[in-house]
């Protein structure tokens, strides 16, 4: 859909059990706010989606609000709620590169040591555990808090790092167009070049970031699994269940 930004299928992925992640099951994406007719139509009868899983605070819900769409059930999961405000300007939150790094640092941390987060994650893991329609997750920009959800998922499903890393990355390619409108506009607005390149740091995803969250994961609760099992309360049969639904 080219009206939604960082859009992707999760499916054709192959996993350690010879088997490969569901097509046209799981999809990824930024805020849904502005589909195009064929788009929107397009959204329920081409990809068959049928939940949203929405990982936005309540002020970025209420700023940008998702199009409504018939019969399609939305689950609003405030992942960051206890990382800070997420509703501001982008300008209002970093003041340069380095400042916008050490943000996104913490806040990678953040996915794995606050409540909000791992209550969340629980949340969605176990609702797409209860039937096999097909669903899309998404925060803002569809790269943090929807990237380290599919960096979990994928890793559940038993997928590996490389792919995994891949599909984290592709982001940078899939925002580019949006993030140089982004960076204009500030630029017309006034905003120094420091303010630009914090803003693009915090647009763009790097390796780094997700390792970052990966390397809490292994300190806390020793791999993804333990951190599922221990930091979400969740079983393993709940495990095997997404990867009886979700591969093939």
């Amino acid at each position: 859909m080219q009206s939604l930004v960082n859009f992707r299928d999760l499916g054709g992925m192959s996993t350690s059990q010879s088997r490969v992640t569901r097509p046209h099951a799981m999809y990824r994406s930024g805020e849904i706010t502005s589909l195009t007719p064929d788009d929107y139509r397009d959204f329920q009868t081409r990809y068959g989606i049928q939940r949203i899983f929405d990982f936005r605070g309540d002020g970025e819900r209420r700023q940008r609000p998702n199009m409504s769409f018939p019969h399609v059930k939305t689950f609003a999961i405030d992942i960051s709620k206890d990382s800070g405000d997420h509703s501001g300007s982008l300008e209002s939150l970093v003041s340069s590169r380095e400042n916008a790094e050490n943000y996104m640092y913490q806040l990678y941390r953040d996915f794995v040591t606050t409540e909000s987060a791992r209550k969340g994650y629980a949340a969605f893991l176990t609702e797409i555990a209860q039937d096999t329609q097909p669903f899309i997750f998404h925060c803002f920009a569809g790269k943090d808090r929807t990237g380290f959800a599919a960096m979990l998922l994928l890793s559940l499903l038993e997928v590996d790092e490389k792919q995994i890393m891949s599909d984290y990355l592709e982001t940078n390619r899939l925002r580019a167009a949006a993030n140089q409108q982004m960076i204009e506009e500030m630029a017309k607005n006034g905003a120094s070049l420091e303010q630009q390149a914090g803003v693009k740091t915090m647009l763009e995803v790097k390796a780094d970031y997700l390792y970052t969250s990966l390397e809490e994961i292994h300190k806390q609760y020793g791999d993804v699994m333990g951190y599922v099992e221990k930091g979400l309360g969740l079983s393993y049969k709940l495990v095997e269940k997404l990867q009886n639904d979700y591969t093939e």
